[in-house]
């Protein structure tokens, strides 16, 4: 470290929720959280037909290209045990 210099905290990221692994109690209700802000969410794209269309868009592209990538995968697996 040069002299007169500061060593920088590292600011913590509001997305880093520390999840102790010894409560499970603790975890369970993080966990039950997240899936009732996922309910709330879902409810708020159900009652949006714009949006609700979106996401459908969306998902579809998603499992195209999932699909696409599992068939490369395939494809790589058997080139390389014919080869």
């Amino acid at each position: 470290m040069i002299q007169g210099e500061r060593k920088r905290k590292k600011k913590k990221s509001t997305n880093d929720y520390p999840v102790p692994s010894c409560d499970d109690s603790w975890s369970k209700r993080y966990e039950i959280e997240q899936d009732l802000n996922a309910l709330c969410r879902a409810d708020a794209v159900k009652a949006d037909p714009a949006r609700m269309d979106l996401c459908r868009k969306m998902a579809k592209e998603k499992l195209d290209e999932s699909k696409r990538k599992k068939e490369e995968a395939q494809a790589m697996i058997e080139m390389a045990a014919g080869a």
